[in-house]
């Protein structure tokens, strides 16, 4: 409407303008002219002046729509990952709670193939033997001798029984502890990897 204004302003002074130029009255028609100039400069500053604050309006309404377009993203990557990271540490868990069960399960199996009772030599049961029929000739001195030594032999005997059981348990426990060891480090490197591949994605979208 200003622009209305100022135009039916500067056509009334141009016609003012116009009739003292026909009528000689030249100071006049002059000071027409200049008003009509401060009229186009006036014009001129507001339509500028319009322009700049339309430019600083829309460049302002962009700005916001990008940050909130920006809080979106991260907000959505960062509900994405916090679940993704969730569900890696319930992986993780898991295979835990399962190398726990194997363990009990492998060391349950090892006690029964490897009972606490152990095969007795064949000088063992010799001695034995001898001493049965020591005992029933009725010479108990040496059937004591013997006895004293079968006792001694079956002690010696029971200590490397018990010392090859053990260490066929640890060994046993050590290899699945070992393979168990690899699965779980073969898992964080699956979940390392995917969780790296989805921040380079989030780089690139964020660049994008």
């Amino acid at each position: 409407m200003m622009t209305n204004i100022l135009f039916v302003s500067s056509a009334v002074l141009e016609e003012h303008r116009k009739q003292c130029e026909m009528e000689g009255k030249y100071v006049e028609a002059e000071m027409a002219k200049n008003r009509i100039e401060e009229l186009k400069i006036q014009d001129f500053t507001r339509r500028r002046e319009q322009l700049i604050y339309e430019q600083a309006r829309e460049r302002e309404e962009v700005e916001q729509a990008h940050l909130m377009e920006y809080q979106d993203f991260n907000k959505r990557w960062d509900e994405a990952l916090g679940q993704i990271e969730q569900q890696d540490q319930q992986a993780i868990r898991a295979l835990e709670d399962r190398h726990i069960r194997e363990l009990e399960e492998n060391r349950q199996m090892l006690e029964q193939k490897l009972p606490l009772t152990f095969k007795q030599s064949a000088e063992l049961l010799n001695l034995k033997q001898i001493q049965g029929q020591l005992a029933r000739q009725k010479q108990y001195a040496e059937a004591h001798q013997v006895q004293i030594k079968g006792q001694q032999m079956e002690e010696e005997e029971r200590e490397r029984y018990m010392q090859m059981r053990h260490k066929k348990i640890v060994a046993a426990e050590a290899t699945l502890i070992q393979k168990q060891s690899n699965e779980m480090n073969a898992l964080r490197k699956k979940i390392e990897t995917g969780m790296n591949e989805r921040l380079k994605q989030r780089e690139i979208e964020h660049n994008k």
